[in-house]
């Protein structure tokens, strides 16, 4: 994180920071982001006095010829490394929603609500359900009947996703169907095979 950081306070670097929920192994890890996308920055981040003097002595190297920057105090300095952090590192968070987990942390960090644009991703057309299985199942050799194995790979996914709108509707309770759903379908049968 602190590279991150220096990468994007000193250098200016436009940074993408990409977390998936599986790479999520400690909790903490989400309070680190949390914090990023409330203030732009993490507390302690820089706790030691050569760490806060190397990111001050960076930025008086990197600002040299900037002759407004040359007046700045130490405090002014540290605001601007932040500013550019905060302009410069996006994060992207990539979760499902399936589970008690996604739901715990929204109430536990919420700057991932506050703070975030949220997009989310409808079901895969067939065609790209089409696709996606053939390209995986190609991989299998003396698969006979490939054409009618990828179309009942389809039709599940189809008929999973009319049922659980059905059960939207009836139930009042969401079940998703993800397109990783659709990935472990077609792992699943080619560990069975």
């Amino acid at each position: 994180m602190k590279k991150l950081f220096m990468d994007c306070g000193v250098d200016e670097k436009q940074t993408v920071f990409l977390l998936s929920d599986t790479q999520i192994v400690m909790e903490s890890f989400l309070e680190d982001i949390n914090n990023i996308l409330n203030n732009g920055e993490i507390p302690n981040l820089y706790s030691t006095n050569e760490d806060i003097m190397l990111v001050m002595d960076n930025m008086r190297e990197q600002n040299k010829n900037d002759k407004e920057f040359k007046n700045f105090s130490d405090a002014e300095i540290w605001f601007d490394f932040i500013k550019k952090c905060k302009n410069n590192i996006h994060i992207v968070l990539a979760m499902s929603p399936i589970g008690d987990d996604f739901k715990r942390r929204l109430r536990m960090f919420p700057s991932l609500v506050n703070c975030c644009a949220i997009d989310w991703f409808l079901s895969w057309p067939q065609q790209a359900l089409q696709s996606v299985a053939e390209h995986f199942l190609h991989a299998v050799d003396d698969l006979p009947e490939i054409e009618g194995i990828v179309q009942i790979c389809v039709d599940m996914q189809m008929r999973t996703t009319e049922l659980a709108e059905r059960y939207k509707l009836e139930q009042k309770r969401h079940y998703y169907v993800t397109p990783t759903s659709y990935l472990v379908l077609i792992q699943s049968f080619k560990e069975l095979l």
